[in-house]
């Protein structure tokens, strides 16, 4: 798990949890194993209340969905679909593009990811 903190002026711009297939050298750099392995699920929770921006925005839905910050309500998507064999090696899902609007009023979050493979990357020997 990871908390994060947003201060004032702090934003996340759009982004995808998961990793094209494509780019699977940037996926095992991360996860450190040999084989293609994706985030499957991300969780996130608000940890406080936010008044004032820092809302989290779906920007490919339509309509685009935003999310204000309250405390304790958790946030569950999948940035990317499972392999399934060697010729399908999974890719990213549809419509889970999202970004964290500039925060005006402080934010915390803590999230988690489900990796389709075991994780050996950064903080696993942890």
């Amino acid at each position: 798990m990871q908390i994060t903190c947003y201060v004032e002026g702090d934003f996340f711009r759009e982004h995808d949890d998961g990793f094209h297939p494509y780019y699977a050298d940037h996926a095992k750099a991360m996860c450190g194993a040999h084989t293609h392995s994706n985030r499957v699920a991300t969780l996130f929770i608000y940890l406080n209340d936010v008044e004032r921006g820092g809302a989290t925005v779906f920007t490919k839905l339509d309509p685009v969905v935003k999310i204000q910050p309250r405390q304790g309500m958790a946030v569950v998507f999948f940035p990317a679909k499972l392999p399934g064999y060697e010729a399908d090696p999974g890719g990213l899902a549809e419509g889970v593009m999202h970004e964290s609007e500039v925060a005006v009023d402080e934010k915390w979050i803590v999230q988690q990811f489900l990796w389709s493979g075991a994780y050996t990357g950064p903080g696993a020997e942890h």
